[in-house]
């Protein structure tokens, strides 16, 4: 899988989810991740990296296990009505 497919994966997927989901729930779900360890926690600090500065608002919610999660506020992603006139349009 290529680094642009899994970054459009992860970004659609985390704008729909109901909750923040672990780096396990999103590689495991997207795929294109090494299998567990560091290698995938280097993967996805990078993609995370990239997808922010893009200007993804790609946000961190702490766990009860100390963990974190993540996950796209639709609401500071998508633009708001642009309210075109017609010709503008």
């Amino acid at each position: 899988m290529e680094k642009v497919e899994r970054l459009t994966n992860m970004v659609a997927l985390l704008l729909t989810t109901n909750r923040a989901l672990t780096l396990d729930e999103i590689a495991d779900e997207i795929g294109g991740y090494p299998e567990r360890g560091e290698t995938r926690r280097a993967a996805f600090e990078r993609d995370k990296k990239t997808l922010r500065a893009e200007g993804v608002p790609l946000e961190v919610v702490a766990q009860s296990d100390g963990g974190s999660a993540y996950r796209i506020n639709p609401d500071s992603y998508y633009l708001p009505p642009l309210d075109l006139a017609d010709d503008e349009r």
